[in-house]
């Protein structure tokens, strides 16, 4: 669940497995099958960001945070605050959420990889 999705594993195995797209292929199972923690983290990230992509067509920071925190850790949404304020005051995050142009377009492609077996 921890994949950092570098492929490093998948690019040096000496007989060719594609071990990372193993990987997010057994996460997919064990999605639709509900076999994992309901709040596990990294599950509940990737439902965010994904949700998040859809909504708008890229992803909205602020909001990934906020969402993941108070789901799953809201304790400690507080003590992350001020790294999101400084992010802010260097114009790493922004407050409100920004649309694609096109984000229909992204919306369908989305929704093809979910009907062709994708999370």
């Amino acid at each position: 669940w921890l994949c950092a999705s570098c492929y490093s594993c998948t690019v040096r195995c000496p007989v060719g497995i594609r071990v990372t797209d193993t990987l997010y292929a057994l996460k997919r199972l064990a999605m639709e099958r509900g076999i994992y923690p309901r709040n596990f983290p990294v599950n509940r990230l990737a439902r965010d960001f994904m949700a998040n992509v859809y909504r708008y067509g890229r992803n909205y920071e602020l909001g990934l945070g906020a969402s993941y925190y108070l789901r799953t850790r809201p304790a400690k949404l507080v003590g992350s605050a001020a790294m999101g304020l400084s992010l802010m005051k260097r114009g790493r995050m922004g407050v409100k959420p920004t649309r694609i142009r096109d984000v229909e377009g992204v919306r369908k492609i989305i929704d093809r990889a979910r009907r062709s077996g994708g999370s």
